[in-house]
């Protein structure tokens, strides 16, 4: 689409209070990989790279058979966040990796049987919120829509929390945390190097391709680890990322996240 984007994004915000899911396919590369994150995201979906016609029919049985495993077909998290307490970032780890839109209601997408729905989220806190021994981080609602059940689900009431310490405590974050930690972030470092493409940072995003690519090939992801250093070359000499490139170094580090199995409750 071209010149629309806006009316479309409107159109999923739609879909999405009406229940209805969107995953979006990108076929080939010239295509805007930000814009179907956002519209698929409206509906708590995310979206795919399709590089092969064939992958088509692939991607469409996984999707017909995670169809098969909803348990809840909607999950929807209406928030409000504490003065002075701001989110830099929100991720769906399971059961589909990708970017959250998050705002004062947030769609997470289906719960699947068997599967766990895991997000991170990542909060700025200012000085202002620190008034006690806790910081209050988020309130919220979980809505959890079933087709199945006779009766609605009642609303589930969510609340973050963080202890202050005037030191750091000697226990280390819980392994869930580490865990997502380390799964997300290859997928970030990519995200660092096109923003600093897109800046004109043409030196600091070679280097974090660079440094991307030395994770991948401790990690054994040899082909993509050159594919990210092919990307940094183009990025050195022509200054941009070349559109197949740079789609396959974004889904293939965000298929990754899927690779290890699930995370720790």
């Amino acid at each position: 689409t071209y010149g629309d984007e806006e009316a479309c994004i409107e159109l999923a915000a739609l879909a999405a209070r009406e229940g209805i899911g969107i995953s979006a396919m990108g076929l080939g590369a010239d295509w805007n990989d930000a814009f179907l994150d956002q519209v698929a995201g409206r509906t708590g979906n995310t979206s795919h790279y399709i590089a092969r016609p064939q992958d088509i029919q692939k991607l469409l049985v996984e999707k017909f058979h995670e169809l098969t495993r909803v348990l809840a077909e909607e999950t929807t998290l209406e928030t409000q966040l504490p003065e002075g307490v701001l989110l830099n970032y929100a991720f769906r780890l399971q059961p589909e990796s990708g970017p959250l839109n998050f705002g004062n209601t947030t769609q997470l997408g289906p719960i699947l049987r068997d599967t766990g729905l895991s997000m991170l989220f990542e909060f700025l806190v200012q000085p202002t919120a620190l008034e006690s021994n806790n910081a209050r981080l988020l309130d919220g609602t979980l809505k959890i829509a079933m087709a199945a059940r006779p009766t609605p689900l009642p609303p589930i009431r969510i609340q973050f929390e963080c202890e202050i310490a005037d030191e750091p405590g000697i226990s280390p974050p819980p392994p869930a945390i580490l865990q997502a930690l380390s799964r997300l972030t290859l997928y970030r470092m990519q995200e660092r190097a096109r923003a600093e493409s897109q800046a004109g940072e043409f030196d600091r995003a070679t280097h974090s391709l660079k440094n991307l690519a030395v994770h991948l090939l401790e990690q054994g992801h040899r082909d993509l680890a050159n594919t990210v250093l092919l990307e940094a070359e183009n990025i050195q000499r022509k200054h941009t990322f070349s559109l197949t490139g740079e789609k396959e170094i974004k889904y293939a580090t965000r298929a990754l996240l899927m690779q290890e199995g699930e995370l720790i409750p």
